[in-house]
């Protein structure tokens, strides 16, 4: 049955702000928006102490191309004064993939024939050296130079004990090494296992014999659970990081002959999406085993950060698809998007925690467009900007966030759709308002509270101004508890 609760039985306090002198409104700072996270939300964020619309996908021209074959990868490759964005052509009927570089049009890396591809196993890459380096997912790791072709590390050396382990999943290098993990010795893979190159060197690995031609390049074994590593990433200029699906290890130097020691962080709360993990500040943030996110601080503890949005992700996410789920960071507004599969024709689902105030918000991104990789470029030229390849073979961008949900409705070029609402976890009914300036139209959110097994309907009032809100005096929710 339809419950009414009065204004003045509202928690909220009444401030001087536009004119308002009600006890129905009233700005919230960005310390509570939410104050315990948020639990279901459509197409809406949370920054600068406010509800916005999230921005919709828009599709690059800069970056057009004439293919319907899914983008399931993108990188880049840079020294001073060149920069050339990468993206990879995935065909499932191969299953292949080619590899293009862009300077003003897509330039095909893999003339001679594209290289096997992995529906399942997505493609890594790192810079180093002047190199672009890449995992492709099913084939020999292999580099890019600047200039002509896609060749395997392994054509580069002549010595085959020097060789790196044959098709690795992962990859990330520091300031004088690569490091690749999860690799093929002998015709056997060996998921426990990570490498290290000799110092500044792309080519020279071991193979455990411990000939002196390969330098400090070695091995270990992550072995005490025998599970699969399922990433890797090089954290604040400082740290190798390796992830399980169930735990984390820091690699400790450690001079000759052992050269590294991968140490255990944590035993419990790993990773099973290796493209989820993602640095904000020198803070690691990744989707853990549990399906919740969690953070980890340079040489800090890893911290849960997802409680509010464990049970939706839990929800929402194919189990079989876990590895797919990846995530892409705005460095400016300090928001951290976490895309998960919902199967394997979508629609994805996208979750928005805001980095600063650890608000979380939900979307759904629009018709049957998947998201198959993601990248943070950051042009000399320009901002960053966060990119995103598609299903549809196009690289889609964020559109600048609008002030109001109006301006997003009346888009019809963005990706975002139409629907706008928030709920969040709390006690408090809150008003947020999503404009600053008094005298245009307003629009104010109802964001309920009822904790998690209530749920309430978000309310929208629209006036010509905002004094018109007033005439509000009471507000309908459908079987909701509200004095619990």
């Amino acid at each position: 049955m339809a419950k009414t609760r009065q204004n003045s039985e509202m928690e909220a306090q009444p401030v001087a702000a536009y004119g308002l002198d009600g006890g129905m409104f009233r700005n919230v700072g960005s310390a509570r928006i939410p104050e315990n996270g948020c639990y279901d939300t459509e197409n809406a964020i949370f920054y600068d102490g406010r509800v916005r619309p999230r921005p919709p996908f828009v599709q690059s021209i800069a970056y057009s191309a004439g293919t319907t074959q899914q983008c399931n990868h993108l990188g880049i490759w840079r020294q001073p004064g060149q920069e050339y964005l990468i993206r990879h052509e995935f065909t499932p009927g191969g299953p292949s993939q080619k590899i293009y570089y862009w300077d003003g049009a897509w330039n095909d890396l893999t003339v001679a024939g594209p290289i096997l591809g992995s529906a399942t196993q997505p493609p890594y890459s790192t810079q180093f050296k002047g190199e672009w380096i890449v995992c492709p997912g099913a084939a020999a790791v292999s580099s890019w130079t600047g200039s002509g072709q896609v060749v395997t590390l392994a054509s580069r050396q002549s010595d085959a004990a020097l060789d790196p382990p044959v098709d690795p999943y992962y990859i990330t290098s520091t300031a004088s090494r690569v490091f690749l993990a999860n690799g093929i010795v002998g015709g056997i893979r060996i998921p426990y296992r990570v490498w290290w190159s000799d110092t500044l060197s792309s080519i020279i690995w071991s193979d455990g014999s411990g000939q002196p031609a390969a330098g400090s390049a070695g091995y270990q074994d992550i072995a005490h659970d025998s599970s699969a590593i399922t990433g890797l990433t090089f954290q604040g200029g400082v740290d190798v990081i390796c992830f399980k699906e169930w735990s984390v290890y820091r690699g400790v130097f450690k001079g000759g002959p052992v050269w590294y020691d991968f140490v255990p962080i944590s035993m419990n709360h790993g990773c099973p999406a290796g493209r989820t993990i993602k640095t904000f500040r020198n803070t690691l943030f990744w989707l853990g085993n549990d399906y919740n996110v969690y953070a980890m601080p340079l040489r800090g503890a890893v911290t849960p950060v997802g409680d509010a949005i464990r049970s939706r992700i839990k929800a929402t996410l194919a189990f079989s698809y876990r590895n797919m789920a990846l995530a892409s960071v705005d460095h400016e507004l300090g928001l951290y998007y976490l895309i998960i599969p919902t199967g394997s024709g979508g629609p994805d689902k996208i979750f928005v925690l805001n980095l600063q105030t650890g608000a979380w918000a939900e979307g759904l991104v629009a018709g049957s467009l998947k998201i198959h990789s993601t990248f943070e470029i950051m042009p000399a030229y320009s901002l960053g900007q966060q990119l995103f390849g598609g299903s549809d073979g196009k690289i889609y961008y964020f559109t600048p966030t609008y002030t109001r949900l109006a301006d997003a409705q009346t888009d019809a070029v963005g990706a975002g759709g139409t629907a706008y609402s928030a709920k969040i976890w709390g006690k408090t009914l809150d008003f947020l308002e999503l404009f600053k300036q008094q005298g245009e139209t307003a629009e104010f959110h109802c964001l309920g509270l009822q904790g998690e097994s209530g749920k309430a309907t978000p309310q929208c009032r629209i006036g010509e101004s905002i004094k018109e809100l007033l005439a509000a005096s009471s507000l309908t929710y459908d079987e909701v508890n509200l004095d619990s």
